[in-house]
């Protein structure tokens, strides 16, 4: 279940990925910092079961390096996640984790005609 007190950081989030991109170039690094929201999957054998996994939002730091104009390879990190993990509302345990991403970007180049 979502908590209610995420809504407000999942419509910032929302907002500041609407943003149009940038023209960067080879060799440039982008550094960005905001909310990340880990939602846990519960699959439909566990939740028959009643078992639920909590959601959280914590900080994540992203550094981009481009590497051509139009991609860039970025690290994600982020403050440790933190779960309860419940079984019919009461909570049978917990877990944290950090989970460190590696992604592949594509950035449109929006100056160039086609």
């Amino acid at each position: 279940m979502m908590n209610v007190s995420c809504k407000p950081l999942l419509i910032l989030l929302a907002i500041m990925s609407a943003t149009p991109a940038l023209a960067y170039d080879k060799g440039n690094t982008i550094l960005r910092a905001g909310p990340l929201l880990f939602a846990a999957d519960v699959s439909t054998d566990a939740g028959t079961a009643g078992l639920d996994v909590e959601d959280n939002v914590q900080l994540g730091l992203t550094a981009t390096y481009m590497f051509h104009p139009n991609f860039g390879a970025e690290l994600v990190a982020a403050t440790p996640f933190y779960h309860d993990i419940e079984s019919n509302g009461v909570t049978i345990g917990s877990t944290k984790h950090l989970p460190p991403t590696v992604f592949l970007q594509w950035y449109p180049n929006m100056n160039d005609s086609v």
